[in-house]
């Protein structure tokens, strides 16, 4: 294990370690690192980044070992919205989500057309990030063309969300508040 191996990125010095999805962790792991954050100097000698979807002071008394670790590794919790609440940043991540894929799968798409953004805009994301980037790797796969359309973004849609249909399809000449 990492904790009990001496070398372990744990027990470096001076150096970053990000603990992704924290809050998916199994109870028995949280609690050795909560031993292992106790019994060392983790924290004064790395620095400790962390993940957790919950907010801190939500948590359950159930999940009282996440919410020590996460209160123990707290310096400056940065609190993200999900993206249903910030669309006006959809564009700019697709964009650079786009150049990273597309460089990866060596595919020429420029980007996308403008109703296909619009949709990707209204969309709600209900997996975040991860839906969104697996989106695009999809979407950059498919793309027949040089800019990905809104045929190819409907689709995949349909397939994420099989409860949008092309009879409920979302109707683009319309405002979102219409919508």
């Amino acid at each position: 294990s990492a904790v009990n191996n001496s070398n372990s990125p744990l027990y470096a010095h001076n150096g970053t370690i990000f603990f992704q999805n924290l809050h998916m962790a199994p109870p028995s792991i949280l609690s050795m690192l909560g031993q292992f954050r106790s019994d060392t100097s983790l924290t004064e000698r790395l620095q400790i980044i962390c993940s957790a979807v919950p907010n801190i002071w939500e948590l359950s008394d159930n999940e009282a070992n996440l919410k020590d670790l996460l209160i123990h590794f707290s310096g400056m919790p940065i609190s993200l919205p999900p993206l249903r609440e910030r669309t006006e940043d959809i564009p700019a991540i697709c964009g650079i989500l786009l150049n990273r894929v597309k460089l990866s799968l060596s595919k020429n798409v420029l980007g996308f057309d403008k109703e296909a953004m619009e949709l990707m805009v209204q969309f709600d994301w209900p997996q975040n990030i991860d839906q969104l980037e697996s989106a695009v790797k999809q979407l950059v796969t498919i793309c027949s063309g040089s800019y990905i359309s809104v045929k190819e973004v409907k689709s995949l849609i349909k397939i994420m969300h099989p409860g949008i249909s092309s009879s409920n399809s979302l109707d683009l000449n319309r405002t979102l508040d219409e919508i």
